[in-house]
């Protein structure tokens, strides 16, 4: 289905170029109705993205294989092209051998054919010591955690490297990558992967290395939730048809996670807005790290119905200062999965949050991102 989909999004490119008459300047986008699959350089890769070699024998060396393939899965013809960032690395046929004690070098592979030239590559280490070779490696979740996070929230994950001695080989290189970096995408910090979470489904994160002769893989299903704090901004309109000024929402539906917060605000220091649900029996008041009292200083256990509220401005007493400025908000914590239809009573504008439980629910997953199975 992607790549269909992507076959037609480039096809309407090209067809839209030629109804205008305008050279384009289109980059190589892959295979397409202008080249058929045969005539298509589509992939090259390193086999390893991480190579860890050590200055004894055995494992001082790797013969390194790319995969160069046509649209059609034919074999790329040509001479591939190697290189290394250090000298302490030499490339002999295709054979990677370790010279010299390296912490971190880069190696790249190039390969062109016809117009087309692509490139890959993949970081090395050189230990100068026999290597003390790894008995368990992957992605760990504690038992006490879970593989998910929330939009916008950052999630570390132990990245394990635990040697046959029992050591944590910490400079060992490893590669990382996700099934979708739109979604989630990784970065290195020690003995750790911090996972950064950019929108809702679910992903598969994949780490790997070549230590010393031997090949590591390992994968982990990620989910990345709906987000547990939204901000909800009102402003002011006209009534359609009229000059009649009304209070309207930004953000008319919206998703958030089971738990989550929504903070409305209205800072309009003259009109006021309420919200009134047609079930309030899971609206609940402000609390936790989540969705601070702060935000409701004012009525901080009150949840349920939001009663009208504007921004009251601050009249210069420093004792009224914080009151004035929390003055513009509401929250209120959504503890139960389900669709929360509002409206205001004053200005008839109205509103849906929608509350998803991700490990229960397939159907909210986001359209066109596939589902949560």
């Amino acid at each position: 289905m992607i790549k269909s989909s992507t076959l037609w999004c480039r096809s309407a490119v090209l067809s839209m170029c030629v109804m205008i008459g305008a050279g384009c300047n289109l980059s190589d986008m892959g295979p397409s109705a202008h080249r058929s699959p045969d005539q298509y350089f589509a992939v090259l890769a390193l086999e390893h993205h991480a190579i860890n070699l050590s200055m004894v024998a055995p494992y001082d060396t790797v013969t390194l294989h790319t995969i160069r393939a046509m649209g059609d899965g034919s074999e790329v013809p040509g001479e591939v092209t190697y290189s290394v960032s250090n000298p302490g690395i030499s490339i002999t046929d295709g054979v990677l051998k370790a010279e010299s004690p390296v912490a971190r070098a880069v190696l790249r592979v190039t390969l062109t054919h016809g117009t087309i030239t692509r490139t890959d590559s993949a970081i090395v280490s050189v230990i100068a010591t026999a290597p003390d070779h790894l008995r368990d490696f992957g992605l760990r979740v504690p038992a006490s955690d879970s593989a998910k996070t929330a939009t916008d929230v950052p999630k570390v994950i132990p990245l394990l490297r635990a040697s046959e001695s029992g050591a944590t080989l910490s400079t060992l290189l490893v590669a990382m990558a996700s099934s979708d970096s739109a979604m989630a995408s990784l970065t290195q910090s020690g003995d750790a992967v911090v996972v950064t979470a950019r929108r809702p489904g679910r992903v598969v994160l994949v780490t790997s290395t070549f230590a010393f002769g031997a090949v590591w893989r390992d994968s982990l299903v990620f989910t990345v939730g709906w987000p547990l704090m939204f901000n909800a901004p009102t402003a002011e309109r006209f009534r359609t048809g009229s000059v009649t000024r009304v209070m309207d929402f930004v953000y008319g539906d919206f998703t958030i996670g089971v738990g989550g917060c929504v903070l409305w605000y209205n800072d309009n220091d003259s009109i006021d807005i309420d919200l009134q649900f047609e079930d309030p029996s899971h609206v609940g008041p402000p609390g936790g790290s989540v969705c601070p009292q702060l935000y409701q200083i004012n009525d901080p256990d009150v949840g349920g119905n939001i009663a009208p509220f504007r921004y009251i401005p601050w009249d210069g007493d420093d004792a009224h200062y914080f009151t004035s400025f929390f003055s513009r908000y509401r929250a209120r914590v959504f503890s139960a999965p389900g669709v929360y239809p509002y409206r205001s009573t004053i200005h008839g504008t109205t509103g849906v949050v929608r509350v998803c439980d991700e490990r229960a629910d397939t159907t909210c997953a986001p359209v066109r991102l596939g589902g949560w199975d």
